[in-house]
């Protein structure tokens, strides 16, 4: 979950300081190439922050059907005391 964490205020600093997509002292093809890089660049956080977002939703889902498995049992156990036979010489007197 760190990983996650990392990866949103890594976010949140590059917010902060726009990068430059063209600069008027370089040549075209710079532009371009920083351009891209900036794409780029915006597509690998986008890939770290799905990656982190499925991780995380495979471990909801494990846990989910923990709990189901937990209180499937739980059930059971509680169907499977009510049912308990009881002995019905154990009840009754034999002088009866």
């Amino acid at each position: 979950m760190a990983e996650h964490e990392d990866c949103i205020q890594e976010r949140r600093d590059r917010k902060d300081r726009p990068i430059p997509l063209i600069d008027t002292s370089s040549s075209e093809e710079e532009d371009i190439d920083r351009g891209f890089e900036a794409v780029t660049s915006a597509l690998d956080e986008l890939d770290a922050l799905i990656a982190a977002a499925k991780k995380r939703f495979e471990e909801v889902e494990k846990d989910r059907k923990r709990e189901a498995e937990l209180e499937t049992e739980s059930e059971y156990e509680a169907d499977s005391e009510d049912n308990e036979t009881y002995d019905v010489e154990d009840t009754y007197d034999e002088d009866d």
